[in-house]
């Protein structure tokens, strides 16, 4: 018969992880304080933390995270050149206005995010040139002949009720 012995907990045990003790409060950090240094809402941090596997303890109900990770985390996102902007987008800039260039460095991720957005958007304005000139030409097509009528009619659509009684 076996009997139950109570295990002492002033003697470590050797087969537990190193980290099960209570963790320093210097080391881990609020969500509050992790989504300042990520430069994101506190919901996005949350989740940006499990998916990069940020090192988290509980803190009764609240979950803190480890300040070395999250440091880890901040630089992978590029958090220290993230900024909110709180004002109205600025206007676009006329041709006699030209702006002056920034002296602020930017990441080389976003920088070719922002080539790639200007490239997509070169594409769309040379598609709708195209359909422009395309435009143009039957335009010009249509004045050279002399009989033709000068605005074509397309059909109208007709009401449900009338489209039944045809």
């Amino acid at each position: 018969m076996s009997r139950y012995v109570p295990m002492r907990r002033d003697i470590p045990r050797l087969d537990a992880p190193a980290y099960t003790s209570r963790p320093m409060d210097a080391d881990y950090l609020p969500i509050e304080r992790v989504a300042q240094l990520l430069a994101v809402s506190t919901r996005h941090a949350h989740r940006a933390c499990q998916k990069a596997d940020v090192r988290s303890s509980k803190a009764g109900r609240r979950t803190v995270y480890h300040r070395l990770d999250v440091e880890r985390l901040a630089v992978e996102l590029g958090a220290e050149y993230r900024h909110v902007e709180t004002s109205p987008a600025p206007a676009v800039a006329t041709e006699t206005a030209v702006a002056e260039p920034s002296t602020a460095l930017v990441p080389y991720d976003a920088l070719q995010r922002q080539v790639a957005d200007v490239e997509s958007l070169l594409q769309q304005h040379k598609r709708e040139m195209a359909e422009l000139k395309a435009m143009v030409a039957t335009l010009v097509e249509r004045d050279a002949r002399p009989n033709a009528p000068a605005v074509e009619t397309l059909p109208r659509k007709l009401a449900w009720w009338r489209r039944l009684l045809k």
